[in-house]
């Protein structure tokens, strides 16, 4: 199984073509796709990825370079996520 595991689709530049986007993927056999923790600001369209296609996760994390405004809170709604 391919798995990608780093794969920023909470890019805005994917919205309006996410899914043949999905689909080239999967038509290369990527079976999954897991987007990286990153930033309190994109995870929001993280999760809704995440619940649109049953083959798209997310993960719970925050970048380095962005760690001067991270607040632990930020992210623990999240940490339960199904």
């Amino acid at each position: 199984m391919i798995i990608d595991t780093h794969i920023h689709l909470d890019d805005e530049r994917y919205r309006e073509d996410m899914d043949d986007v999905l689909n080239r993927a999967r038509e290369k056999e990527v079976e999954r796709f897991i987007i990286p923790g990153a930033d309190a600001s994109t995870i929001e369209r993280a999760v809704e990825l995440s619940e649109k296609y049953d083959d798209v996760y997310f993960a719970v994390g925050i970048h380095p370079y962005d760690l001067d405004g991270f607040h632990t809170l930020d992210f623990e709604a999240y940490v339960q996520h199904p």
